[in-house]
């Protein structure tokens, strides 16, 4: 956050909702004000662009500061919180896979009476192998040599990354366009990481580009899976059910209920 002066403009707390007339100061991420009391209590976003220092001479240029660097803590704590847990996800996930693969190998009687052994060994087997891959969907293609047209994706795809992960604490292993050029739309794009939590953080944080999505490369029986949910969200909605919506956890879909729309009880006396 960076403090600015709306001038005669009237400007409303994100926070509480009050008008902002004094003491206020502006983010330029996410374009809200915020009373400097309000804006400790609740960051809004990450920030990921730089800090504006104040005024020197201001008497408040250093609540200013302690504001911006207490929001930037906060919203990097909360991300290494996130990739802990995906580490720790991940390697439960490579034990269960190695489990099952020595029950299959080691006892050949197990293996002849469940001919769906060898599926679920190679289901396993292909989403490890594609943990580590991102799917972006929605990004224009551009014009010129084959060499340019990639050199024109890796720098919008770093500038669009870089929004999520201010850190750049990535590689990219490789980056492809996939299918057939088409003049309807453009093709969807598969970056390859060196880990596979980079692709968690990204597809959490959902970077704010307009009609940029970043999508989990799922095998075609996740994907399948996912038609299956969306159709059934889609027809609970359709029979009255409210405030339900699609939760992905560990690359699963499921459906909840969305507690943040949820409309208040309110007791009469």
């Amino acid at each position: 956050m960076a403090d600015q002066d709306g001038g005669s403009q009237r400007v409303v707390c994100f926070v509480c909702s009050r008008v902002a007339v004094k003491k206020r100061i502006f983010c330029a991420d996410c374009q809200v004000w915020s009373h400097i009391g309000c804006a400790e209590r609740k960051p809004c976003c990450m920030p990921t662009t730089p800090v504006q220092l104040p005024d020197p001479d201001d008497p408040n240029a250093i609540k200013y500061l302690v504001t911006a660097i207490n929001s930037l803590t906060s919203s990097i704590s909360d991300m290494k919180k996130s990739i802990n847990d995906i580490l720790s996800e991940n390697k439960k996930l490579r034990k269960e896979l190695e489990d099952i693969k020595t029950k299959g190998f080691t006892n050949s009687v197990d293996q002849q009476s469940d001919p769906n052994m060898e599926e679920v060994i190679s289901e396993a087997r292909d989403r490890i192998h594609r943990e580590k891959n991102i799917i972006i969907t929605g990004l224009p293609e551009t014009n010129g040599s084959p060499e340019d047209r990639k050199r024109k994706d890796m720098e919008k795809i770093t500038q669009i990354i870089s929004t999520a992960i201010p850190e750049n604490d990535y590689k990219i292993m490789s980056a492809m366009r996939l299918g057939k050029s088409s003049s309807t739309k453009p093709r969807s794009i598969k970056i390859v990481f060196d880990n596979s939590a980079t692709v968690n953080v990204l597809v959490r944080a959902k970077p704010k580009i307009d009609s940029v999505y970043f999508n989990n490369d799922l095998t075609p029986m996740q994907q399948q899976q996912a038609y299956n949910i969306r159709k059934e969200l889609r027809t609970r909605r359709e029979n009255g059910e409210k405030d339900l919506r699609i939760r992905y956890k560990n690359g699963m879909p499921t459906i909840i209920k969305d507690t943040k729309n949820l409309t208040p009880i309110v007791k009469q006396d």
